[in-house]
């Protein structure tokens, strides 16, 4: 019996292999449309199809073609096909497969086509006739698109791939009258008087300039810079207030001065932490995200800041995104980089830092008493490094403050002067990368036994785990601040798979004598915007310390109707006296939604002290918020109702509207009008065109019935897409502006007119050899023949293929002189009566159409 099952099963598997064959049966010239690897379309490419079946036999040769693979030619007595396909060299064997012999071609089964072309995937679809095939490796086409694109994007000197003519850019000006944004805030009307700001943006002196200032109850200035970041590549020039980054053990301080900077330093970080802070809009909603999930969140203080803690590194591709949420409920994102490998510079390149100022108290941003034991009129710090190699850089730093040391609730600065060399090392990239950070910092200041700081860093990466080791010797002044005078610090951390991720750490602490141990564990687990967290922290001994366990949850991803809602739960225990040491907080907030937030709170800890609380904002008009505030703890309930009142104000277009959500963001606006002469500008009677759509990257604007467009909340320094959208527009009219692209300026609007033509039509066939062009037998040729429309300085204005049967039409032609002329990217050489033609599209207010544009082709010859 069984023996009879094996037979039945060996027949029926042999009833379904196809062997190969000349297909015998009824078959019809047709046209389908293919998509190789979807960057190779074609909408009518030659095949036979077998009717009967509903399968379509591919040309080989033509496939081969359309990829642009060179010298490959068919041996119809051995039944192969070969050549050369890029860098490779190839042979296939069509012997087993279902096939046609064509004049030219082999035309191989859509089915059997993997067996000889090296496909991942083939789909065919009878309905629509559209092939869809991916190969195992990258076609020389798509080599050939991905050079096309470099030499556009990188020019013999780097040149960036937008042409300089094709970008609408401001200029720079002395002082505009800019933006303003008053704002009034109470979240307490029966007991506040509330507080009363201005925020002004503006260009002044070439730079950008904004200041916060607060004008009731007192009167102070909040954050206040002047920016020059055009000057000095990927420099910022700072006057005013700026955040001084220097080695991790003084943390960062805020200078009133004169600063060269990067673009975006916002972050510090370390083994297993980070710090990352930043500026925004006073009073502002600041959220920070890992990996997609809601992490911490906080408030922008009156100096303009905020600042991120204490973050817990989970691997070192983690990605974290600030999101800033604006009055008027548009949101501000902005993606934080926590790489290390920044320091390394190429050979021969040059970084350095510049920072000079004095400290500059903000009313209400200190706590608790504070005591300067020196007075130091200049604060600051130089830096500098140069690449000896790609791997290799060295630096020096200087630095001269006053640094906080807090004891109680009193603040003493100490006089700082310290002098450091730096050397960074990386192994680049290698399959197992290294990277090594070393610091000698010498304490110029105190004349100390031990003058001297040792600081070393490696980090080794094995695949997606990375093992870090940090060591720290401090000098007697550095230790004093730091509270130990060593610290050896060994990080194992990795991912597991795609969702999961672990940590390990070692921690050793010098106090003078007296070592402590300590270590932790930890495992998570990130999807869908979701995240766990637990983890265990221990002492190795209890006489310094106590264990905990930490658990947080994360989810970024619950919906309610239209709402997006934030969940965060955070509990930290301890083993020993769980009963009297657990906290636990857990919260609930809308995000993204522009018309209510709303949170709700509770904070628990094990001694029976707990706080509730609810917070509700809603926006009644763009400029007025409700503000409503509830909480409950073990005394007593409080409540309060509040409002924030804020409106931006562009000071030289004082009655437009606008929904600029902070006085930085720029605005476009112009004519839209029929231009009848064709000079490019807006002439008496000419027509203003009304709801025809303007678009700034993703931005839009529709002229009114004065033809006039007005886009705001567009971000500076970004080169953003300019275009009219067409469906606004007849089907015979087209933008002649030939900006493309726009680069706004903080806090100022650009203006630019767009005329519009009527359009011209360009038509012609292909003659081959004195006759017409046969689609089938010409495929290899005509596939690869394209008709390019250039200015007279020979700039590409469009371009095509040329359809199967020889025939082209170039559509929404404007008005000037061109060059048509064939390009052929084939197999061999075309040999054409006439390769360019000169003409002169004329301005006709209904359009024309430019026929019988023919080419000749008067010989064809093979390599």
């Amino acid at each position: 019996m069984m023996m009879k099952k094996k037979i039945i099963i060996f027949l029926l598997l042999f009833s379904m292999i196809s062997f190969g064959e000349e297909f015998k049966g009824n078959y019809e010239e047709g046209y389908i449309e293919i998509d190789v690897n979807k960057k190779i379309k074609y909408s009518f490419f030659p095949i036979y199809m077998d009717y009967e079946m509903e399968e379509p036999y591919i040309g080989v040769m033509n496939l081969f073609a359309l990829t642009m693979s060179r010298g490959m030619k068919i041996d119809r007595e051995k039944k192969m096909i070969y050549g050369r396909m890029g860098e490779r060299d190839y042979k296939f064997y069509y012997g087993d497969t279902k096939y046609i012999t064509g004049e030219e071609d082999v035309y191989i089964r859509g089915t059997d086509l993997s067996r000889v072309f090296e496909l991942k995937e083939y789909n065919w679809n009878t309905e629509t006739y559209l092939m869809k095939i991916k190969t195992k490796f990258k076609t020389p086409y798509e080599i050939y698109l991905e050079q096309e694109k470099k030499l556009k994007e990188l020019g013999a000197e780097g040149k960036e791939e937008i042409e300089e003519e094709d970008v609408y850019s401001q200029e720079r000006k002395l002082f505009t009258p800019g933006v303003l944004r008053p704002r009034y805030t109470n979240y307490n009307l029966e007991e506040d008087e509330g507080t009363v700001s201005v925020r002004y943006d503006t260009h002044m002196l070439y730079g950008d300039f904004t200041t916060t200032g607060f004008i009731h109850p007192d009167a102070y200035l909040g954050y206040t810079a002047l920016t020059y970041n055009e000057i000095i590549d990927e420099k910022s020039i700072i006057v005013g207030d700026v955040y001084m980054q220097t080695y991790e053990f003084l943390g960062s301080k805020r200078l009133t001065g004169l600063a060269v900077q990067e673009w975006n330093g916002v972050g510090d970080i370390e083994i297993g932490q980070t710090t990352i802070r930043g500026f925004a809009p006073f009073n502002s909603n600041v959220e920070l995200y890992r990996n997609g999930s809601l992490y911490k969140f906080t408030r922008v203080g009156e100096d303009g800041s905020y600042i991120f803690e204490n973050i817990n590194i989970q691997n070192y591709n983690d990605i974290y995104t600030i999101k800033i949420y604006h009055f008027d409920g548009s949101i501000e994102i902005r993606q934080v980089s926590m790489m290390s490998g920044d320091k390394i510079l190429k050979k021969g390149e040059v970084d350095y830092g510049l920072l000079i100022g004095t400290y500059r108290e903000i009313n209400g941003e200190e706590e608790g008493e504070k005591v300067d034991l020196e007075e130091k009129e200049v604060e600051g710090n130089i830096k500098i490094a140069y690449g000896l190699t790609n791997n290799l850089t060295i630096g020096a730093e200087y630095i001269n403050d006053l640094t906080e040391n807090r004891e109680g609730q009193t603040i003493y600065n100490y006089p700082t002067e310290l002098a450091g060399l730096n050397l960074y090392y990386t192994t680049g990239a290698v399959k197992y990368p290294t990277y090594f950070e070393f610091s000698e910092i010498y304490d110029i200041e105190y004349d100390t036994e031990n003058r001297y700081n040792h600081i070393g860093k490696i980090r080794q990466r094995f695949g997606g785990n990375v093992l870090s080791l940090e060591g720290y010797m401090y000098s007697d002044f550095i230790a004093f601040l730091e509270g130990y005078e060593n610290r050896y610090i060994v990080d194992w951390r990795g991912v597991i798979n795609k969702h999961w991720g672990y940590n390990l750490k070692y921690d050793n602490l010098d106090k003078f004598g007296e070592v402590e141990e300590y270590g932790s564990t930890g495992i998570y687990r990130n999807k869908d915007n979701t995240t766990h967290e637990l983890g265990v922290t221990y002492p190795f001994s209890e006489d310094y310390g106590k264990s905990r366990l930490y658990y947080n949850y994360s989810n970024s991803d619950i919906k309610i109707y239209d709402t997006s809602l934030n969940f965060i739960l955070q509990i930290n225990s301890d083993f020993q006296d769980f009963e009297d040491e657990t906290d636990l907080k857990v919260a609930l907030k809308t995000a993204e939604n522009n018309k209510i937030k709303a949170g709700v709170f509770v904070k628990y800890n094990s001694e029976n002290e707990y706080e509730a609380g609810l917070e509700v904002r809603y926006k009644v008009f763009n400029w007025l918020e409700v503000i409503g505030d509830l909480t409950h703890d073990d005394d007593e309930t409080d409540y309060s109702v509040g409002v924030d009142v804020e409106k931006t104000i562009i000071l030289e277009k004082p009655f437009t509207s606008n929904s600029n959500p902070s006085p930085s963001r720029s605005w476009m606006e112009g004519k839209v009008f029929m231009d009848d002469n064709n000079n490019d500008q807006f002439d008496e009677g000419e027509v203003l065109l009304e709801g025809v759509e303007v678009k700034v990257g993703r931005k839009k604007g529709v002229t009114g019935t004065d033809g006039v467009y007005f886009i705001d909340d567009i971000s500076s320094y970004e080169v953003k897409d300019f275009e009219v959208n067409i469906e606004t527009l007849d089907p015979m009219l087209e933008a002649a502006n030939e900006k493309k692209y726009v680069k706004l300026y903080p806090a100022t609007g650009g203006h630019m007119d767009i005329p519009v033509q009527q359009i011209s039509v360009i038509m012609g066939n292909l003659e081959f050899r004195g006759a017409g062009v046969d689609g089938v037998k010409h495929f290899p040729i005509i596939s690869q023949l394209y008709i390019q429309l250039k200015t007279l300085d020979g700039k590409t204005v469009m371009e095509q293929r040329v359809e199967p049967e020889g025939f082209y039409m170039l559509d929404k032609v404007l008005p000037g002189e061109y060059i048509l002329e064939m390009d052929y990217r084939g197999e061999g050489r075309l040999n054409f009566e006439e390769k360019t033609k000169k003409l002169n599209v004329k301005l006709d207010k209904y359009g024309s159409y430019y026929e019988d544009y023919n080419f000749k082709v008067i010989s064809y010859e093979k390599e």
